[in-house]
């Protein structure tokens, strides 16, 4: 099908899960940097807009809200759910610290100081 006069789309069948991502071990020290306090961009800071990420045994945990959910790293700045439906890139600055995840590649949220 084309689609937006300009992107081919391909059927799929019914029944296909996309392939699951081949996971990776990082050690406590390489995902030390991901810790901290993140806030969504262009959130109006409510509760809501706050996520914690802290290392527990070889994985991030994630707590937004009342929700927990681990993270597990495909790379050095890729992490997915454990069932893989949803994924977190972070972005580094130049000096190794982390800045900002993106979610699901649409929402951006930045790692306070």
């Amino acid at each position: 099908m084309l689609a937006f006069n300009k992107d081919l789309w391909n059927r799929v069948a019914d029944d296909y899960t996309p392939p699951m991502k081949k996971t990776i071990q990082l050690t406590n020290g390489q995902l030390k940097p991901f810790e901290g306090r993140y806030q969504l961009k262009g959130g109006d800071g409510d509760a809501d807009d706050i996520a914690e990420i802290t290392v527990a045994d070889g994985h991030l945990s994630i707590k937004h809200e009342q929700d927990v959910t681990s993270l597990v790293p495909v790379s050095d700045l890729e992490f997915v759910t454990e069932d893989q439906s949803f994924d977190v890139i972070f972005t580094k600055a130049s000096d190794g610290s982390v800045t900002q995840a993106l979610v699901n590649n649409k929402d951006v949220w930045l790692k306070d100081k």
